[in-house]
């Protein structure tokens, strides 16, 4: 009885789950589209706005965190860490396991729902982790690398 009760509320991962999600997704999209030998916006707002990114991942507090981070998803087998696929893996599973924790088809599926509510915080921890080992700087490309094609 104490999980069915506990079910019932496992639905509200999905705010923190979603976000983190769609961070993941925005990620994958500036890891994917951040060129190799980098990136050099044409127009003077994203020209501005990337130095300031660059600086604040280079900086003291956000620059050892990213250390740090980036250790930890070095720790994966291959390039895994810094592939542009993982963020979006890491999105589709939170996606996944926010619907099967919010899911109200059937109250006897307590316990897969309180699993989905638990993957579902660590996956977001994870997320976390793979966002700050870039300095968040493939998330802020991931913003301004669209936007630089619209402005440019």
């Amino acid at each position: 009885m104490n999980q069915i009760q506990k079910a019932m509320t496992a639905g509200r991962c999905r705010r923190f789950a979603y976000p983190a999600a769609l961070l993941g997704l925005v990620d994958g999209l500036g890891r994917a589209l951040r060129p190799q030998d980098g990136f050099y916006p044409e127009s003077a707002f994203v020209a501005d706005s990337y130095s300031g990114l660059l600086e604040a991942s280079r900086g003291p507090l956000l620059g050892s965190l990213a250390d740090v981070t980036g250790a930890l998803t070095g720790l994966l087998p291959g390039d895994i860490g810094a592939s542009w696929w993982l963020p979006v893996l890491l999105s589709v599973a939170l996606i996944a396991m926010g619907r099967t924790a919010a899911s109200k088809k059937d109250s006897s599926r307590a316990r897969r729902r309180l699993a989905a509510f638990r993957m579902a915080a660590v996956g977001s921890v994870l997320m976390v982790a793979v966002l700050l080992s870039t300095g968040l700087l493939a998330l802020g490309s991931g913003v301004l690398i669209p936007l630089d094609g619209l402005l440019g």
